[in-house]
């Protein structure tokens, strides 16, 4: 969606309905954090990115309350798997010199052979970026027992 100021574009807003869902929005936050930020970017300025997104909550919609900087860290922590998730599917196909899928009813025949070829997509590469990427959320506390599904109720 664009904003146009004299016939001009002057704003954009995405707007993405390709997993329509109502949830938490540090799903989408955590996703898009994880896929668009080196570690050392987000080891540097995790908790800044935070604050920011935080502040622009606070100023969009005046008169509204918006969960707390702790509440939303928390947050974060508590949905950074689903983030990486979605990683875990596009980052090593990022990463893969050629589009794997052009051609992809000829590749797979059957479920297990889209399978290996999910397993091989990105390589070395991919591989050591996703295991680094769930090293990096272990150390931040995101893969705990607390913040589990799994967890007994």
């Amino acid at each position: 969606l664009f904003k146009y100021t004299e016939g001009k574009p002057t704003n954009v807003k995405f707007f993405d309905v390709a997993t329509a869902r109502y949830s938490s929005t540090m799903i989408d936050i955590s996703f898009f954090l994880l896929l668009n930020s080196s570690p050392q970017v987000r080891q540097a300025h995790l908790e800044d990115l935070l604050t920011i997104y935080h502040q622009a909550l606070s100023t969009a919609v005046p008169g509204t309350t918006v969960p707390s900087l702790e509440d939303i860290k928390e947050e974060f922590s508590k949905k950074a798997l689903y983030g990486f998730m979605h990683c875990s599917f596009f980052l090593p196909i990022m990463y893969f010199d050629e589009n794997p899928f052009s051609d992809f009813d000829s590749i797979c025949e059957s479920e297990e052979e889209m399978a290996q070829v999910h397993l091989a997509v990105g390589g070395d590469a991919g591989t050591k970026l996703l295991s680094d990427m769930v090293e990096e959320l272990v150390e931040r506390g995101c893969l705990t027992m607390q913040h589990s599904f799994l967890k007994s109720r």
